[in-house]
């Protein structure tokens, strides 16, 4: 189930995030969840050594809006500290 590009990454939670939100309690050792952390991978392959990517539905409950986050390394720490770049869904 892990996507392999973006569009597929944009496609699984689009179609999954509202039906697994709802029916399952918690994102942790969640399918869709882990399918949707392990998509980073496609956007660190695409970015230098300097910038991370992280891709979120939430980690002790479900994200309102999952998230892709872009963050350069050298000035921001995570998703609460610094300037990085957001895609909200």
């Amino acid at each position: 189930m892990t996507a392999q590009n973006i569009r597929e990454l944009i496609t699984l939670v689009a179609e999954n995030h509202l039906v697994e939100r709802s029916t399952v309690n918690i994102p942790k050792n969640n399918e869709y969840a882990n399918s949707v952390k392990e998509s980073s991978k496609i956007f660190d392959e695409l970015l230098d050594n300097n910038y991370k990517s992280k891709c979120s539905v939430g980690e002790g409950n479900w994200a309102d809006v999952p998230w892709i986050g872009i963050f350069d390394s050298e000035v921001t720490i995570g998703a609460q500290n610094g300037p990085y770049i957001v895609y909200l869904f």
